[in-house]
Formats: C-alpha cells, sequence, structure tokens
C-alpha cells in the first residue's frame, strides 16, 4: 500500500466521520429547538422528504418541503422551545456511508422515544461537501412506525407540505 493509499483511505473515514457528527448534531439540535443548528446542516435547495413505509400517504408531516424556505418553516413549527428539556429524543444508529469524492450517501435508523410512545424510521439523505464542510443535499425520512396518532404535535401551525 503507498503513501497515497493510505492518505486516500484516511480521508474516506474522516468524511465518514464528519458525515456521521453532522447527523449526530442534527437530532442535538433536534432535541433542544436549535433551529439555525438544524437549517444549518441543509443547503439552500435542499430536496426535503417525510414518508410512511408502503406508500400510506397519511402520517406525521408526510410530503415534500423542498428549499430551505419551506425546510425552515417546518421546523419553525415543530421545534421545542429553545433550549427546553426535549419532549422527545432523536437517536439515529446503524449508519451505512458511501463518499464519493465530494458526494456521499448515508443512511440511519431513527429510534425516537417520548412521552407519546416511541417510533421508528429511516433517513435516506444525500450529501455535498461545500468549502470543505458537508451538507444535507437530499433528506428523504421514512417512518416505519408510529404509535397510535404519531407523537403529540396536535395544535401546531404546521405548514402544508409541497406535495402529498
Amino acid at each position: 500500500m503507498t503513501q497515497h493509499d493510505i492518505e486516500a483511505r484516511l480521508k474516506n473515514v474522516e468524511d465518514i466521520q464528519a458525515i456521521m457528527m453532522l447527523m449526530w448534531d442534527y437530532t442535538f439540535c433536534l432535541d433542544y429547538g436549535d433551529l439555525e443548528g438544524v437549517l444549518d446542516k441543509f443547503m439552500e435547495d435542499a430536496k426535503f422528504q417525510v414518508r410512511m413505509r408502503a406508500g400510506e400517504q397519511k402520517g406525521l408531516l408526510v410530503g415534500r418541503y423542498d428549499g430551505k424556505k419551506n425546510i425552515r418553516a417546518l421546523y419553525t413549527a415543530v421545534l421545542p422551545k429553545r433550549d427546553a428539556y426535549p419532549a422527545n429524543a432523536h437517536i439515529i444508529t446503524n449508519p451505512v456511508v458511501s463518499v464519493q469524492g465530494d458526494k456521499a450517501k448515508g443512511s440511519f435508523y431513527l429510534l425516537q422515544g417520548g412521552p407519546g410512545g416511541g417510533s421508528q424510521g429511516r433517513y435516506d439523505n444525500e450529501f455535498v461537501r461545500v468549502g470543505g464542510k458537508w451538507k444535507i443535499s437530499s433528506f428523504r425520512f421514512t417512518w416505519n412506525y408510529l404509535p397510535e396518532g404519531g407523537p403529540a404535535i396536535e395544535g401546531l401551525p404546521v405548514p402544508q407540505p409541497l406535495i402529498d
């Protein structure tokens, strides 16, 4: 193995670690109501979709919210008050990340717990490196399981998705 090969492998490991840290930080920002921290993870023109497994049309926040303006509207409606004790804990696990130059793909399981019960889903995201920093360019979340009624967000002014 050459020095170049070793450096390339190390760079790949560092990129994978940076993407995992981005996702871990994203969930921390979710849980503690850090809107700007959440938005900082996304490209301006990011694609954003929430769906239910098996193509069901109804579920928590199901739809598309493309572009940072629409992503901001969604998270403004659903994030807890900044630095409040989180009602839910977003725990991501089982990362599978592949990097090709300045683009990457990553899948992560979500285990979410809180007063409304537990839920589970999967992120299938795409990332791009901009100015040496990884950002989410395509965010696709699939709910695999929601308790009856899903996590409590009743009464919140949740924006309508762009596409059902």
